[in-house]
């Protein structure tokens, strides 16, 4: 394994009310096979720095467990009384709450954070991360030439033969280049409306289109708001307003 280098940069948004750190992390391999569990930190892979006492809710029962959420894998995991970790099936659970943070999933897009809820719709915040690689070729004559290619982590899980444990996130490498790869953490807010799925809303037109009949209502709101689709409490705003049309 040759790695050249590790780079962590935090980045904090603004104010912390997002409730997270945007972290980037760079590193260099040369791996056939690059396995990014392996090569991630555990804060960038884990939402928190360690077990914290959760509830997990499940065919109307509610469990309480050591809980931390691995952003990398999008699941909620625990421990048994070896220390070995356990990823909980999603599959028949509701709800989950930890560290006063209360997650739903959805089947094919994973947990989402639970932010606030108007009449008609709630406001979901996603916790995901990105992965991207960079090759450098230099030319006969010290000239570099760069080459780029992004992924979404979602379209580079390999599923396991067990209940998760044997779960990868992996870059194919099959030349052996020296690939400089980032991965980074992102957040982004969604709305569930009518079709009872998370929606992200990242800017005019992908909140139009959602809500196509208050076309003009939103246009005249975010103009006289200057709503910022990254900041909580404009989503939070405007949220309650989107509940007042739809109610109104």
């Amino acid at each position: 394994m040759k790695h050249l280098g590790l780079l962590v940069i935090f980045l904090l948004i603004g104010s912390l009310s997002l409730s997270a750190r945007q972290i980037r992390e760079t590193f260099v391999s040369s791996d056939r096979e690059i396995r990014i569990e392996e090569e991630a930190s555990f804060e960038i892979k884990n939402l928190f720095p360690g077990y914290i006492e959760g509830t997990v809710y499940s065919n109307n029962k509610e469990t309480t467990r050591q809980l931390n959420y691995h952003v990398l894998f999008d699941l909620f995991y625990t421990t048994d009384r070896r220390g070995t970790r356990i990823f909980l099936k999603p599959d028949g659970i509701d709800s989950i709450r930890v560290n006063n943070m209360l997650f739903q999933f959805f089947p094919g897009q994973g947990y989402f954070e639970v932010i606030a809820k108007a009449p008609g719709l709630t406001l979901f915040r996603k916790h995901s991360m990105d992965i991207s690689s960079e090759t450098l070729t230099v030319g006969a004559y010290g000239s570099t030439a760069r080459s780029q290619s992004a992924q979404s982590v979602q379209s580079l899980v390999r599923p396991g033969m067990g209940d998760f444990v044997d779960r990868t996130v992996k870059l194919e490498n099959q030349a052996g280049q020296e690939l400089h790869v980032t991965i980074q953490r992102n957040l982004f807010f969604s709305i569930v409306h009518e079709a009872n799925k998370p929606v992200r809303i990242h800017n005019r037109r992908a909140l139009q289109r959602e809500f196509p009949e208050f076309r003009s209502e939103i246009r005249t709101f975010l103009r006289q708001n200057n709503t910022d689709f990254d900041q909580e409490e404009d989503m939070i705003e405007l949220t309650r307003f989107l509940g007042s049309l739809i109610n109104g």
